[in-house]
């Protein structure tokens, strides 16, 4: 990676916001441009982080930035479709989870990924939080045994209400579990 290193965002919601936030905090990025379906969006993140390029397509984001990485943060109905697009490029790809509203559409994403030797991460932040450097940092200290008990709750009512559409909240769990599947995986490791 060269420095400065170029971002580009694909997406202007809430996401991209925390990774705008996160992103501009690093020594050596530079926030290239944004591009959103909904540009009044793009304009208004823009503006508040100061990105100097506002597009209307991922092909121009990738032309006037040249970018070296792309951060995609749209919803999940839409993540396939943008990422197909953003694998037609040489940037490094970080995609921010769920991958897909389901697992099969996850599994296409990343053998597609494969297929063309795209350099495609998931945005797993949680592992980053205070709260789970604290816990790691306490479970450090515990060489004794440990057990490990993992309890979700997903109100798939509450998803419905808060605007979500079906066909995600069809696949609620899968699309929330992802933290816990990565928790489960840390946990694994800290033994």
């Amino acid at each position: 990676m060269t420095y400065p290193c170029k971002v580009a965002i694909v997406g202007a919601g809430y996401m991209a916001d925390e990774h705008i936030k996160a992103f501009r905090d690093i020594p050596g990025v530079e926030l290239s441009g944004i591009f959103s379906r909904t540009y009044e969006r793009a304009m208004n993140l823009a503006q508040k982080w100061s990105i100097p390029k506002i597009c209307c397509s991922i092909d121009e984001l990738y032309k006037n930035t040249r970018a070296d990485l792309v951060i995609v943060a749209v919803p999940e109905l839409a993540t396939k479709s943008v990422v197909q697009e953003c694998f037609r490029y040489s940037w490094v790809c970080l995609v921010e989870k769920p991958v897909g509203y389901n697992l099969f559409e996850a599994e296409a994403i990343s053998q597609l990924a494969k297929i063309l030797g795209v350099k495609a991460f998931v945005a797993l932040n949680r592992r980053h939080y205070s709260s789970t450097l604290g816990m790691l940092n306490d479970l450090a200290k515990n060489l004794g045994p440990r057990l490990i008990q993992i309890q979700d709750q997903q109100d798939a009512i509450a998803a419905l209400k808060a605007g979500q559409p079906e066909e995600v909240v069809a696949n609620w769990m899968y699309a929330n579990s992802i933290h816990l599947i990565d928790y489960l995986s840390i946990l694994v490791e800290v033994q």
